[in-house]
């Protein structure tokens, strides 16, 4: 799960609970990319009303996970290579302030914990085959990292914008990673330590665009060794 929730809670509404399960069930892939989304199907599948569901799926197309068609409805939302750049684009803006944010206000505690995070994150592409691991302990980093930022707005821009990164990893492929793929979290800590807020900024914007270039690389592989799918 990427997002810790309590079901079970008494205090949570029908509607948070709603959300909370059809956006599971989009970012694990049980309901993929261009699925269609219809609110007397979930209900049923849910065990709720029509009124939660509706309230969940205007919450989950502001999220960015579900787009209107004309005449044909509501459908999970397709990656494509323009959504893929926007998406990269505001992710760069929002995770370049954060780094700046952090890296004037350095804590070590918190760069410990943060510390300890990339160096689980930085092994899984080599040592794990869980499809769903390296994208828990990722969105938990850059979330953890958006939280030290202390900036409620940079944390809200950047849960939505990850929603939309899991959501493409789902058409993407185990492509072979390269030797410089490990310790890059790592190395964004260490450049924290720093406090040097210019460096922090030019090396998260590097390795945001080097998320680009690869998650490009990605889904041509997928298309030409389906087998490797995730």
């Amino acid at each position: 799960m990427i997002e810790d929730f309590d079901a079970n809670d008494p205090s949570v509404t029908s509607g948070e609970r709603t959300y909370q399960a059809i956006l599971q069930k989009i970012l694990t892939g049980e309901l993929p990319p261009g699925t269609r989304i219809t609110r007397r199907p979930l209900s049923q599948m849910l065990g709720v009303s029509h009124i939660p569901v509706l309230e969940a799926m205007k919450r989950l197309e502001q999220d960015g996970l579900i787009e209107y068609h004309p005449h044909w409805g509501s459908v999970v939302t397709i990656p494509t290579p323009e959504k893929i750049k926007d998406m990269f684009t505001l992710r760069e803006g929002i995770e370049c302030q954060v780094v700046r944010e952090v890296a004037a206000d350095a804590n070590d505690k918190r760069l410990d914990a943060l510390e300890a995070l990339a160096a689980e994150l930085d092994k899984i592409p080599f040592e794990s085959t869980d499809p769903f691991l390296y994208t828990d302990v990722h969105y938990k980093f850059h979330m953890t990292l958006a939280d030290y930022s202390g900036s409620t707005s940079l944390y809200q821009a950047l849960r939505r914008n990850s929603f939309f990164w899991i959501l493409c990893r789902q058409v993407q492929s185990r492509r072979p990673r390269e030797p410089q793929y490990l310790n890059r979290h790592k190395f964004l800590v260490e450049v924290l330590r720093g406090a040097d807020v210019q460096k922090a900024e030019d090396t998260m914007r590097e390795h945001v665009q080097a998320g680009y270039r690869g998650l490009l690389m990605d889904i041509e592989y997928a298309k030409a060794h389906p087998e490797a799918r995730t």
